[in-house]
């Protein structure tokens, strides 16, 4: 809801350049945005966001990959650990999946920093839904809707210690320490 509220007054302003979004509780390198943004501009995809491996326990969404490892979606842990109670699949960019297919198959987590081409961003907003496990809106859902009609790309941060998340107190804990 904060992207689209922020989305609808840029547009207001009659903006039309990109958009980074970065998740309120993210600790990161200053080489890591500078990073992104180069790779950005190298490559001026509809959408460049991070990913970091899948390391033992975590609160990040999981990135969802095709047999061709194109990008698919994201599935937010909620999702997973709802689909996995009930055993209904999950659909991403399209596809079903059982839960601990997608767990099992996913080497990679959402690491929260996107950069955006405005306009793209503006769409994807306009066909997200909060029909999920914590009936939200999830920014996460503008990826597999960018993914079906347009460029997704995704930087590979592979130092964990480069961009850090916390949405557990154990995971604040870790990075405090």
């Amino acid at each position: 809801h904060a992207a689209l509220v922020g989305v609808e007054a840029l547009a207001a302003m009659s903006y039309k350049g990109q958009v980074m979004i970065v998740m309120g509780d993210k600790v990161t390198r200053a080489d890591t945005v500078r990073r992104l943004i180069e790779r950005y501009r190298a490559g001026k995809p509809d959408l460049l966001m991070t990913a970091l491996p899948k390391v033992g326990e975590t609160s990040a969404g999981r990135v969802v990959l095709d047999e061709n490892d194109a990008l698919l979606g994201l599935v937010e842990t909620a999702d997973l650990r709802q689909a996995g109670a009930s055993g209904k699949p999950i659909c991403v960019g399209g596809r079903e999946f059982a839960a601990a297919e997608i767990e099992e198959h996913s080497s990679t987590v959402n690491a929260s920093m996107y950069l955006y081409r405005f306009e793209v961003l503006r769409e994807a907003l306009r066909h997200i839904s909060p029909s999920n496990a914590q009936g939200e809106l999830y920014l996460t859902d503008t990826v597999a809707a960018i993914a079906r009609h347009g460029r997704v790309d995704t930087m590979l941060v592979p130092d964990p210690h480069d961009l850090m998340a916390y949405n557990t107190p154990a995971e604040l804990l870790a990075i405090e320490e």
